[in-house]
């Protein structure tokens, strides 16, 4: 988990100074790159339990609990969620690469922006300093 907040740094970090080559507010597109990467992480965790854990998150099974046998059921397959995630990495993976969707389709937007014109010389102002005209 810290080595994820140390990507997510790095990256929004990254994200900053392309939008800072464009002439954007990089604090904006910093802040922009966080919530893409928190949104793409709950996409990430959803398609995981949605595939991997659906008979965990059936309703039908706690509808005829009390509420206390409810939420004790709920941290038992919270318990069991944890412990088979630890023993496959490679759902982790699939979190980390919807987080790292997330980076991408925002260095996508900014690379969109137009970035600086180049300043314009007109060429009259250029006659004198031995450049050529074309």
């Amino acid at each position: 988990m810290f080595l994820d907040i140390i990507l997510l740094a790095f990256l929004a970090y990254r994200n900053g100074l392309r939008a800072r080559l464009k002439d954007q507010n990089s604090t904006a597109w910093t802040i922009f790159t966080v919530l893409a990467w928190g949104i793409g992480y709950m996409l990430g965790t959803m398609f995981i339990m949605i595939t991997f854990y659906r008979d965990l998150l059936n309703p039908a099974n706690m509808m005829g609990l009390d509420f206390k046998a409810q939420l004790t059921q709920a941290m038992e397959n919270g318990k069991v969620v944890g412990e088979s995630m630890a023993a496959h990495p490679l759902q982790e993976i699939t979190i980390l690469l919807f987080s790292f969707g997330g980076y991408l389709f925002i260095r996508y937007l900014i690379d969109r922006k137009p970035g600086k014109k180049p300043s314009e010389v007109h060429w009259m102002d250029r006659l004198g300093d031995g450049t050529k005209n074309s």
